[in-house]
């Protein structure tokens, strides 16, 4: 049996398509050149084209053996963009003291992040440090300036983090 669907994920570019008994696909359906392009080789699809938005294709396969598969739908998602949220968003913090931060990250599985404080990871000894957890401990002396920023960035896509602005005080 030929599969009729398959679900292709945009920023994971391949897709395993289901052949079922018949040979895999050996060349792409036409598309619209402005449109996207896939090739197929063997099991997989290569999807080039637009980014954040949902599709439906008809694709229709050339099999090893010369014949033509039904036609088959194709659906393009664009998967969640990732997004990543800190509490709290301020805090005030003694000196030697400490400050529990929550990062939250969505739009992807890892959900891991990498604090920083003032673009340090994990900080220093002149503004404070933060543990792999979100631990905030506040410097011995108060820095120039006593506000301190505490960001997480996301290990899923570096270019989202988030932040909280720190007033070190005595």
């Amino acid at each position: 049996m030929r599969s009729d669907r398959a679900v292709l994920l945009l920023g994971s570019v391949i897709l395993v398509a289901a052949c079922g008994n018949d040979a895999p696909p050996t060349t792409p359906t036409p598309a619209p050149a402005a449109f996207v392009r896939v090739d197929i080789e063997g099991p997989t699809m290569h999807y080039l084209g637009p980014v954040g938005e949902t599709l439906q294709l008809r694709a229709i396969a050339t099999m090893s053996d010369g014949t033509v598969s039904n036609p088959m739908t194709v659906t393009v998602t664009a998967p969640a963009a990732v997004s990543v949220n800190i509490s709290p968003a301020t805090a005030t913090v003694v000196l030697k003291q400490t400050r529990q931060f929550t990062a939250t990250v969505t739009g992807t599985s890892n959900t891991s992040v990498v604090w920083k404080v003032n673009g340090v990871t994990g900080g220093n000894t002149t503004v404070g440090r933060v543990s792999s957890n979100g631990l905030y401990t506040a410097p011995r002396r108060v820095p120039a300036p006593a506000t301190v920023a505490v960001s997480a960035t996301s290990v899923a896509d570096a270019t989202k983090s988030a932040s909280a602005q720190v007033t070190i005080t005595r």
